[in-house]
C-alpha cells in the first residue's frame, strides 16, 4: 500500500522540526529559497526505497551536488558508494570508489553501466587498514576531490588531510557526528573549513557536511 501524502501543515512542522534539530550542533543551517519546492515534494510522500541507485540525485546536500557538478572534479575518491558513484562517473574523468558492506557493494557494481573502462574502480574492502589503501590508488598525484561518506570517517579524514594538494578538496558528510566535529576541532589553521546543515535528497532529514581545502600559502 503507497503511503499517504503528508499534508501541508505536517511538512511545515518537520520543516520547522529540522531548522531547530539539535543534530545540527551548532552547523549552520544553510538553503536556498528554490530548495523548499524539491524539499516538500520528496517528503509530500516519504519512503525511502533501500537502494543504492537513488534517482535522479545520490543522497546529497543539494547545496553539495550543485557544488561539485560546478567544480567538475577530473579525478575523485569516495570512501562509501552508492548512488554518488555512478553520478561520480558522469561527471569525473576517473574515480576510485571503496566499499566496506559486500551486498551493498555487488548492488552498485551491477547498477553501473558496461564500457566505463578504467573510468571507476570499485572495491571492497572490510578492514580499516585496507579500506584506506583507496588513497594510494592515485599515488604522488592525489585526487581533485575526496568524498568521505562510509566507514572509518575519522581515519580517513586523517589520511586524506595528511597529502591534501593545494587546489584539492576533502568533503566530509554527516559531518556533525560527535567524533568527526572533535577531529575538525584539532585542524590547524592551514585548511579551510566550511561547515552547512540543510535538506540532502532522498532523505527527511537534513544533514551535515564539511568541505574542506588547504589554505594557499603567502
Amino acid at each position: 500500500m503507497p503511503p499517504k501524502p503528508r499534508r501541508f501543515l505536517a511538512l511545515a512542522q518537520l520543516f520547522l522540526l529540522e531548522c531547530l534539530n539539535p543534530d545540527r550542533r551548532g552547523f549552520p543551517l544553510y538553503f536556498r529559497p528554490s530548495d523548499l519546492p524539491q524539499w516538500f515534494r520528496e517528503n509530500r510522500f516519504w519512503g525511502r526505497i533501500p537502494t543504492p541507485v537513488p534517482p535522479p540525485r545520490p543522497w546529497l546536500n543539494y547545496d553539495l551536488v550543485d557544488w561539485v557538478e560546478r567544480l567538475r572534479p577530473r579525478t575523485v575518491l569516495e570512501w562509501g558508494s552508492g548512488g554518488s558513484t555512478l553520478w561520480f562517473s558522469k561527471i569525473c574523468e576517473r574515480m576510485v570508489s571503496v566499499e566496506d558492506d559486500a551486498g551493498w557493494y555487488e548492488a552498485v557494481l551491477a547498477s553501473l553501466p558496461t564500457g566505463l573502462g578504467n573510468q571507476v574502480e570499485l572495491s571492497l574492502f572490510n578492514n580499516e587498514q585496507d579500506y584506506l589503501s583507496g588513497l594510494d590508488a592515485f599515488a604522488a598525484s592525489r585526487p581533485d576531490l575526496i568524498l568521505i561518506d562510509g566507514s572509518w570517517r575519522v581515519a580517513c579524514l586523517e589520511a586524506s588531510l595528511s597529502s591534501l594538494r593545494a587546489g584539492s578538496f576533502v568533503v566530509i558528510h554527516d559531518s556533525n557526528h560527535p567524533e568527526i566535529m572533535r577531529a575538525l576541532g584539532r585542524l590547524g589553521e592551514e585548511f579551510f573549513r566550511q561547515d552547512r546543515f540543510g535538506p540532502c535528497f532522498g532523505v527527511k532529514n537534513f544533514r551535515a557536511w564539511t568541505l574542506l581545502r588547504r589554505r594557499q600559502s603567502a
